[in-house]
């Protein structure tokens, strides 16, 4: 009896994989909570001035099919949100993958996504206009001091569920409306799939 029903359930496995060799969509990607550091990047040639900022988003992504499958990099990236209103297709900048907690950048091989659920993390980034005494002034005055003071051109900062909590409207203005191109590689086909960028 037992026998029959493990059959049965290899017999499901099976069919359920070759189900999803057959054409559609390769790829399932969700975006899930980033609890990684928001960068913040001082401007060079400007006096007291935050050029870029790079938001982690968090993708877990997986494959529909027993072919290889690999992630290419860079990722596409279109800025609509109000901070930074840009229309055409540009790059979301640095990205990783997740290994054992640590992020590892996804240079110079492209990493293979699995059928298994894997974290990617892709940075964005944005440059915002600002001008002085508004409400984005405000929030990356005490970081550019700080950054003055430890004499430094990057700073760490909270994530972005640690922003939702007491700078919400920051963090919604800088990323509704950004939509993600995310592109895979298989027997020589180049795939794209669009994902309106969500504030997790």
């Amino acid at each position: 009896m037992m026998k029959k029903i493990y059959e049965s359930i290899l017999i499901m496995g099976i069919m359920a994989l070759l189900n999803s060799c057959s054409p559609g969509k390769k790829i399932t990607a969700e975006q899930i909570d980033s609890n990684y550091p928001i960068i913040l990047v001082k401007a060079k040639n400007v006096e007291n001035k935050i050029s870029t900022v790079r938001i982690p988003l968090v993708f877990e992504i997986s494959k529909h099919t027993l072919k290889e499958i690999k992630l290419l990099i860079p990722t596409g990236y279109v800025y609509k949100n109000q901070y930074y209103q840009r229309s055409n297709w540009t790059s979301t900048g640095r990205s990783y993958h997740v290994e054992k907690g640590i992020l590892k950048e996804n240079l110079p091989t492209p990493p293979e996504i699995k059928l298994q659920k894997k974290e990617f993390v892709f940075y964005t980034s944005h440059r915002p206009h600002y001008t002085k005494g508004d409400e984005l002034y405000t929030f990356f005055q005490p970081y550019l001091n700080r950054m003055e003071k430890e004499r430094k051109d990057t700073l760490q900062i909270s994530t972005i569920n640690e922003l939702k909590n007491g700078h919400r409207d920051i963090i919604e203005n800088f990323l509704e409306g950004d939509t993600i191109l995310i592109k895979i590689f298989q027997n020589r086909d180049i795939d794209a799939y669009t994902y309106p960028v969500e504030v997790k």
